[in-house]
């Protein structure tokens, strides 16, 4: 422990290592070796992690990338400033708004990588059911095997979907257990299943008018 004594008063304490700098009689500076060994031990920023956030990025609608909206993690935006160091973003304006731009020089390679990344996460898809928020998603699950598949647009805009051996599965059990009005989280309890399956298959039911939504989530059977 080294002190800073004046007039026999103690007036900083200082542990084995820190550093202090007198700026003038009454401010001092003090780094901390603590400061230092967590600065030394700061995580190198790899190449695959700048890629991923230029795909995060380039994935992005234009709104999303608005420097008053962009929501980027303490490490996502460490990596941006590197990124903004080499050139491969910017930030743009647009009317008073500003954005983080793609610089032109990797936008095609960008480009290609996102695509090719897109065509393998469309061809690992396996899903028995599924609710999704926009056509596109559908689109992605639905492309695997459409015949295979069961969907329906519901009141909510949302889309239902399921494979056909999973919802005739689904359905017998239902229509099994279904007893005047229950929400579907009751009937997924009594079937020891997902809720979200139970929801899924309940919504396509309610299409094929085996079932109607009396309120909200809660379901009966038609007679």
């Amino acid at each position: 422990m080294i002190k800073k004594v004046s007039d026999g008063k103690t007036l900083i304490e200082l542990e084995e290592g820190d550093e202090l700098y007198e700026i003038n009689d009454v401010f001092f500076l003090i780094i901390s070796k603590n400061y230092k060994k967590n600065e030394s031990k700061k995580q190198k920023i790899t190449e695959q992690e700048k890629l991923d956030l230029l795909l995060k990025l380039y994935n992005m609608k234009y709104e999303d990338r608005l420097l008053s909206k962009v929501n980027l993690s303490e490490r996502e935006k460490e990596i941006a400033d590197k990124l903004l160091k080499e050139g491969k973003l910017f930030i743009a304006k647009r009317g008073k708004e500003q954005y983080m731009a793609i610089s032109k020089s990797i936008f095609n390679d960008l480009k290609e990588i996102a695509k090719k990344q897109k065509e393998k996460n469309i061809a690992t898809i396996d899903v028995n059911y599924a609710i999704v928020s926009n056509e596109e998603e559908a689109k992605k699950i639905l492309e695997q095997d459409i015949n295979n598949y069961v969907a329906v647009k519901y009141f909510d805009k949302k889309i239902y979907i399921a494979k056909k051996s999973f919802f005739k599965d689904m359905e017998k059990k239902i229509k099994k257990i279904l007893e005047g009005t229950l929400h579907y989280q009751e009937i997924a309890n009594k079937l020891k299943v997902d809720p979200i399956a139970v929801l899924v298959v309940l919504r396509l039911m309610a299409e094929y008018g085996e079932v109607y939504e009396s309120q909200k989530d809660f379901f009966s059977l038609v007679k």
